[in-house]
């Protein structure tokens, strides 16, 4: 199984990561998560566990279940992240 965090600030990145985490950035009109996920497919996983932590995220997540995939994912919500 794979687990991903997925609720990083990513503040190096600047303005890339203002209103969004690390994995919701797209690079050549891709997400970095929807890229990953696609890669861990390939591997064969009993299941991918994503961690979360901001309403963006929220929103997003279910547009991934669309998505043809292979391997269950199973999301945990992590309310304790806070955005400074």
């Amino acid at each position: 199984q794979a687990i991903i965090l997925a609720a990083g600030m990513g503040k190096r990145l600047g303005d890339l990561t203002k209103d969004n985490t690390k994995c919701m950035i797209k690079v050549n009109g891709t997400y970095l998560i929807d890229r990953l996920l696609s890669q861990l497919d390939f591997i064969k996983l009993e299941r991918i566990i994503l961690v979360i932590g901001l309403p963006g995220e929220r929103n997003y997540v279910p547009n991934i279940e669309k998505q043809s995939r292979n391997t269950p994912i199973e999301y945990i919500y992590n309310p304790v992240y806070i955005r400074p």
